[in-house]
Formats: structure tokens, C-alpha cells, sequence
């Protein structure tokens, strides 16, 4: 479809970027039962997805999720999409609203657009039951070790969270973990795992699609 007659969305069901829309939806979530909400570990009853911010990660979230069959509406405040990459604003969160993921605003590496990527793969498998997520105790309890580790070292921050940086691998590591793929991109290789950096090509075939 064509955003205000200037960018071409090769999206199915996206909606055009100062959608009025946004308002309404938001409003409508209810938010009064948080407290009691249990998170589901099967997402395969979902079928429409609210996308919020079409930037980078925004839009390889949409197509990833239009490529399983899912429903995407895409939403931006600006009249123009691109996100961070067009012009910088400070992300914002909506806190323990239920069955609300963030990618691309709380992560913050040397590679972005690689791991939005993979972040955005890794929900499009929990999205169609390839992966589960952990019990909702045992998600907390490595959040807190997560927390104790950078605080026993990383200068107080507000970013402080989302930075990973140096430590881009581990992180990209585990994503591909939980998505059963393995971590060691440069396969047979063994002098490149050892010596060669790591880029955006040893992770292709990650994102090509799957043959019918």
C-alpha cells in the first residue's frame, strides 16, 4: 500500500503512518486485571497484530508476521516512516500491559538492524509456536540476575538496560538459542569462529523463507 502517496509498504493490512487509530486502540486495553494476569505460553490463537512504530524493527516485525499469515496494522505517529532512522525520538513504554512486545527500543547494541532482526524472528516462532516462553518465575529470576550483573559493573544509567554493546554476542547467542538455532553462524568454519568478526551475513539464512 502507499503511505500519504510516497512510501510504498509492501504490507498486507497496514495502515497509513498518523493513523488516528492508535488513540482508540490503546484505550481499549484493558488494563484493571494486570495485577492477576497470567501469561499465556501459546500464541497460536493470535491471529492480528498491533505493530507500534514503523522503523526498522517495526517494519521487519510486519513483514516476518504478514509472511506466517498473521494480520499487521502498523502504526506511527510521524507522516513518514523510518523511525529512529529518520529523525531520533525517545522510546516510551506502555508497562505490564499484557501481551505487549517491544523490538528495537530496549536494546541497544553495534549492529541494531541485525538484532532487531533477530529479535522480530524470534517473535514471529513464539508467535507461531515454534518456541514457548519460560514460566512466568523463571523469566523474572533472570531478569534479576540480568539486573545484578550490570549494576555489579556498569556505571548507573538511565539506558542502562538496554545497553549491550560489548556484549552484542551473548545476546544475540541466546536469541538464537531459544530459537533452536545455533549460535556458532560461521558452521564448518572453524578458523573464521575463532578469528573472523562476526556480521549481518552469518545470520541469512536465519530469514530465508521457508520452502513450501
Amino acid at each position: 500500500m502507499t503511505c500519504h502517496g510516497q512510501v510504498e509498504l509492501p504490507l498486507q493490512g497496514a495502515v497509513p503512518p498518523g493513523s488516528a487509530d492508535l488513540p482508540q486502540l490503546l484505550s481499549s486495553l484493558d488494563c484493571s486485571r494486570v495485577q492477576d494476569h497470567v501469561p499465556r505460553s501459546d500464541f497460536r490463537d493470535v491471529r492480528r497484530i498491533a505493530i507500534v512504530g514503523a522503523g526498522v524493527a517495526g517494519l521487519q516485525a510486519a513483514a516476518l508476521l504478514s509472511r506466517e499469515g498473521f494480520e499487521c496494522r502498523v502504526f506511527e505517529e510521524a507522516g513518514d516512516v523510518g523511525g529512529v532512522w529518520r529523525r531520533n525520538y525517545a522510546d516510551f513504554a506502555l508497562q505490564d500491559v499484557p501481551d505487549l512486545a517491544f523490538i528495537g527500543s530496549e536494546v541497544s547494541t553495534f549492529n541494531n538492524i541485525l538484532t532487531h532482526g533477530l529479535q522480530c524472528l524470534w517473535l514471529q516462532k513464539l508467535l507461531t509456536g515454534s518456541i514457548q516462553l519460560l514460566p512466568r518465575d523463571k523469566m523474572a529470576l533472570y531478569v534479576e540476575k540480568e539486573k545484578a550483573w550490570k549494576r555489579s559493573w556498569m556505571p548507573e544509567s538511565d539506558a542502562r538496560a538496554a545497553l549491550w554493546q560489548l556484549h552484542m554476542m551473548k545476546y544475540h547467542d541466546l536469541l538464537c538459542r531459544d530459537m533452536g538455532a545455533s549460535p556458532l553462524r560461521k558452521g564448518a568454519n572453524l578458523c573464521g569462529e575463532c578469528f573472523a568478526p562476526y556480521n549481518a551475513r552469518d545470520y541469512a539464512a536465519l530469514f530465508q523463507p521457508r520452502c513450501c
